[in-house]
């Protein structure tokens, strides 16, 4: 037979798996004359291991075994690895990469790390400038504000560059939409303040506006002109320690706790007229007098919270008035007369004659009257009683003219009251001639006391004497409460 050579051994008797123990045959080249030797597959191992370590082999590419070769405990110090495929280590294996210069990596887009402690922070690298200078700001990066300087502001132009200024040059146009905010020194626009406190360092300057909402302005003032809220509920309220409008106090002592108003002030509607009302808790003062509108009776124009249609009017020129339940009571004119055309006053006319009434000594209550006026309606014209409504003294006044006399020796006109009686008496020879008498008396009251007049002819034989009617008044009745 002749020799063969390894490869046709190789190709008759392939070996697919070996022991680090297991013998690998050399053969020799026949032409040699050299006998054939043998190696261990761990001395392959051994070999390739040295040829890495003394960097003998510089790439994977120089390593002919398959696409994914796996290496234990390799050590390329100084040396550089491309990988042409995906890196991945087999087993709980810890892997540190350390990369220095000017480095590049990209992490993936997908999927999750399993930690970020080991990834650097963003570089934090401060942007100022002296009242100036651009820069831009990446994500994660700190800007220093610091070097703005004492009062400034930061700013932004429609490019968005941001600069320093000072707060007096920039006019802020609007500041809306949420809770917590302020707005200063603004040239125009609307701020929202939500729930703040607002402590002054010396003078709020409004320019003209219109405020909302509550809150607390502190111990300083405000000046320039404003609107005060509209629109609140019931016991709000603007509240001042001492409050002084106007140039000065004017003569006056300036309040503990109140306002002073060197001025007119005026509460009106929104015609500016005296329609509207004021209110004070408390005692109101004035060095010049206060200045009403005229009212009416029904109106007055000095009155009281808890019953508006009593109090004082004016009726004329010099003229005022006093009502009580929308009508007038008293008044008085430019001369000064009193007038009471409510007080109690009442007149009664006996325009019927009454016939054979009295004449033998009897009293006779006149009766059946034509009312010509009663200010409250307590006299009954019927009955011929007054009746007081208020407790006090009473002017009464009567006159009696009886007729039918023949004998008659005269008689005497009462006015008879709850608490007594008054009377005027008339003596005379028998007669047959008429006769007339009156009476007045200033009488004690009390409320709901009655007053009635009486008629007593005497002399005659019997009740012949006729108590004469007619419209000029020869019998009447009257009174008024005096005081």
């Amino acid at each position: 037979m002749m020799p063969r050579t390894v490869k046709q051994v190789y190709d008759d008797n392939p070996s697919t798996s070996f022991a680090s123990t297991d013998l690998i045959y050399l053969g020799k080249s026949p032409y040699s004359g050299v006998s054939d030797s043998a190696i261990l597959v761990s001395d392959i191992y051994n070999a390739t291991n040295l040829q890495l370590t003394l960097g003998k082999l510089n790439t994977i590419q120089d390593i002919s075994v398959s696409s994914s070769p796996q290496f234990n405990g390799i050590s390329l110090s100084g040396k550089s690895i491309t990988l042409g495929g995906n890196f991945t280590t087999t087993g709980s294996f810890t892997t540190n990469f350390t990369m220095t210069g000017n480095t590049s990596v990209t992490f993936p887009t997908t999927g999750t790390l399993a930690t970020l402690s080991d990834i650097p922070a963003p570089i934090s690298t401060p942007i100022s400038g002296a009242n100036g200078g651009t820069g831009v700001a990446n994500t994660g990066l700190t800007i220093n504000l610091s070097s703005g300087g004492l009062g400034k502001i930061m700013i932004s132009d429609s490019s968005g560059n941001a600069s320093w200024a000072t707060h007096s040059g920039v006019g802020v146009i609007s500041a809306e939409g949420t809770a917590s905010q302020v707005l200063v020194n603004g040239t125009s626009g609307s701020a929202q303040t939500g729930a703040i406190t607002l402590t002054l360092p010396a003078v709020i300057s409004t320019g003209g506006g219109t405020f909302t909402g509550s809150g607390v302005t502190g111990t300083n003032r405000i000046t320039g002109s404003f609107t005060a809220p509209t629109g609140g509920t019931t016991n709000q309220a603007i509240y001042a320690d001492n409050l002084s409008v106007g140039t000065s106090y004017s003569g006056i002592n300036p309040p503990t706790n109140g306002a002073a108003i060197q001025g007119n002030l005026l509460v009106s509607s929104s015609t500016n007229t005296y329609s509207t009302t004021a209110f004070v808790n408390g005692t109101v003062g004035s060095t010049s007098g206060f200045v009403a509108g005229d009212g009416s009776a029904s109106t007055p124009s000095h009155t009281f919270a808890n019953d508006l249609d009593c109090g004082m009017y004016r009726t004329g020129t010099n003229g005022i008035g006093l009502s009580t339940n929308g009508s007038a009571k008293l008044t008085i004119d430019s001369a000064g007369s009193v007038s009471t055309l409510s007080s109690p006053a009442f007149l009664g006319l006996v325009t019927s004659t009454q016939s054979n009434v009295t004449g033998n000594s009897t009293f006779y209550t006149v009766i059946s009257y034509s009312e010509i006026y009663d200010n409250q309606s307590n006299f009954n014209p019927t009955t011929g009683v007054f009746t007081a409504p208020v407790t006090g003294r009473y002017l009464l006044c009567g006159n009696i003219y009886l007729t039918g006399c023949t004998v008659g020796t005269g008689g005497a006109v009462y006015i008879a009251t709850s608490n007594r009686s008054y009377a005027v008496a008339i003596a005379r020879a028998a007669s047959n001639l008429d006769w007339s008498q009156g009476i007045a008396v200033i009488a004690d009251m009390d409320v709901g006391d009655t007053a009635t007049m009486e008629a007593q002819g005497v002399g005659e034989a019997g009740n012949t004497q006729d108590l004469f009617g007619s419209v000029i008044g020869y019998t009447q009745f009257s009174g008024r409460l005096a005081n």
